[in-house]
């Protein structure tokens, strides 16, 4: 029911009533919603700006 009658490609059981099943050709890279696209942008760019602000320290500018 979960995943409409598309094929399972993975179905991995942790515990009773507790598992996931994923949709043949599921890419874990790819982000499940947009807003998870931009959060993960958003990380992104962060990541950039603290980069860029420890070599300027670094470097003395």
């Amino acid at each position: 029911d979960e995943i409409k009658e598309d094929p399972i490609g993975e179905l991995v059981y942790l515990k009773l009533k507790m598992y996931s099943v994923l949709p043949v050709g599921h890419d874990f890279k790819t982000p499940e919603t947009d807003t998870d696209f931009e959060k993960e942008l958003e990380e992104k760019e962060y990541r950039k700006s603290q980069d860029k602000k420890k070599w300027e320290k670094k470097h003395g500018i």
